[in-house]
């Protein structure tokens, strides 16, 4: 007769309480001849009077590792050689669940948000089991440093602002491509964040015409901004024989802004310093969705900048709103020396927006460089054809077209330029919704949020050119 299969230990430690099937628990966790990624054994309760330093934290960093990777058990009792000694109920009496979880999440931050812990008899010997379940909120950063030892032979057994991951049987710093893990994972559930937060609001409607009964024959419809099935379907309407319930619309609560503001510090971390956004392209149009909850300092300003003008070529103009002048007469300069068509482009827009000075000293730069060829590059002649346009608006000659030209938006409507020329903002709120289905995959709006870019922000831009003038 076969005997049914156990499921494995890294399936039990994915599960959300694998511990009320503590029977099946138990008897794979019998089955293991050694340490793993999903299991580290101690000997000792770690909130016990008598634990040392060592075998407190060491027991914090497994379950740190454990959190920011797939979940993983840490079974009291059983000593490093995978002898199962047992606790006495002493040992019992001090492993509480509130003090252990207090522990751990004294030294991280976010806190690990649920364990389960439980304790079994085998051969007639006390054991508990700590289970951490995968986290949804990593990365879990240490925030302070245990060391042990004295002088010289000091080292550290945490250190601050690590993130610890298992690989194989030990806890250590995460690799690079476990950064990449932990922050596609939270991009997945930033975004299932933002769909999913909604909250009832009333809707003030003017009444235009009276329909039949006496009420306002007016019908507003209301586009889907998701094509998530759990997401409601909403239909406006003046008829109180149609609506079947309130509007309903999206909620964006300050919690979302911090976690734009984490995806900034994870990336600080993953970088190790140096000003590079390792997050990828989609991180970058979901952080600039929300470009003005960024808690931004000059070094993140600038990196943003950078990363925007010169790797992904996309919307930077809020990001150089925000920096010195001094900083963006650097940019302009760094672009000159890389004359790459992507660079100069990005250089002529920018001093076109800056306005006539900058511009005519694009023009003497660029007729000394290129007076002897008969070939010159395609953003020379871009750059004749502004200049020689004499648009008042430079937001308009930036953006090489008229007031009366329509750029078409991801829901399938069109605005006119000239429009939202007169309401910059209006193209603010426009430029995030297409930064956010460029998030989403449809990287065909890229054009689109560019010329958003320039539209919204062109202005400031353009203010600060006395300043930048100064700097160069």
């Amino acid at each position: 007769m076969n005997k049914k299969r156990l499921p494995s230990l890294g399936a039990f430690a994915r599960r959300e309480d694998p511990l009320s099937d503590m029977e099946q628990l138990v008897q794979r966790l019998k089955t293991a001849t050694a340490e793993s990624r999903y299991l580290e054994w101690k000997l000792d309760v770690p909130v016990s009077p008598s634990a040392t330093v060592k075998a407190k934290y060491r027991f914090v960093k497994a379950c740190i590792s454990f959190a920011n990777t797939e979940g993983g058990f840490v079974l009291l009792g059983v000593d490093q050689k995978g002898r199962w000694k047992g606790l006495t109920e002493v040992d019992l009496d001090h492993s509480d669940p509130a003090k252990l979880t207090e522990l751990i999440n004294g030294c991280i931050f976010p806190d690990i948000p649920n364990l389960n812990y439980g304790v079994f008899k085998f051969s007639k010997k006390n054991f508990a089991v700590v289970h951490v379940p995968p986290s949804q909120l990593v990365p879990h950063v240490t925030t302070k440093p245990i060391e042990v030892g004295m002088g010289q032979s000091r080292r550290p057994i945490l250190r601050k602002h690590a993130v610890y991951t298992r690989h194989g049987a030990k806890s250590d710093l995460a690799t690079p491509s476990q950064y990449q893990k932990i922050i596609q994972i939270r991009t997945d559930q930033l975004r299932l964040k933002l769909l999913a937060r909604i909250k009832e609001v009333p809707v003030p409607i003017p009444v235009v015409g009276k329909s039949k009964g006496g009420v306002g024959g007016t019908t507003l419809t209301v586009a889907r901004s998701t094509d998530d099935p759990s997401a409601p379907v909403v239909r406006l309407t003046r008829s109180k024989d149609d609506a079947s319930g309130v509007f309903l619309h999206e909620e964006l609560s300050d919690g979302i802004f911090d976690e734009i503001n984490n995806l900034l510090e994870a990336n600080e971390l993953i970088s190790k310093g140096r000003e590079h956004f390792m997050l990828g392209e989609e991180v970058y149009y979901r952080i600039c969705a929300k470009r003005q909850h960024v808690d931004a300092d000059a070094v993140r300003l600038n990196l943003l900048t950078s990363t925007a003008m010169d790797r992904i070529y996309a919307p930077h103009l809020y990001w150089l709103t925000r920096c010195s002048p001094g900083y963006i007469a650097k940019i302009l300069m760094d672009c000159l020396k890389d004359d790459r068509q992507r660079h100069m482009y990005q250089t002529v827009r920018l001093v076109t927006l800056l306005g006539p000075q900058l511009s005519d000293w694009l023009q003497d730069i660029l007729e000394k460089k290129w007076k002897r060829f008969a070939q010159k590059p395609d953003y020379y002649w871009a750059f004749q054809k502004i200049r020689s346009r004499g648009v008042s608006d430079s937001r308009l000659a930036a953006l090489r077209t008229t007031s009366k030209a329509s750029l078409n938006l991801p829901n399938g409507e069109t605005v006119i330029v000239g429009d939202l020329l007169e309401a910059p903002d209006h193209a603010s709120t426009l430029l995030s919704q297409a930064c956010i289905v460029i998030f989403e995959g449809e990287k065909e709006f890229k054009s689109l949020a560019r010329a958003l870019d320039i539209i919204s922000y062109g202005e400031q831009v353009a203010s600060m050119n006395n300043d930048v003038v100064k700097n160069m």
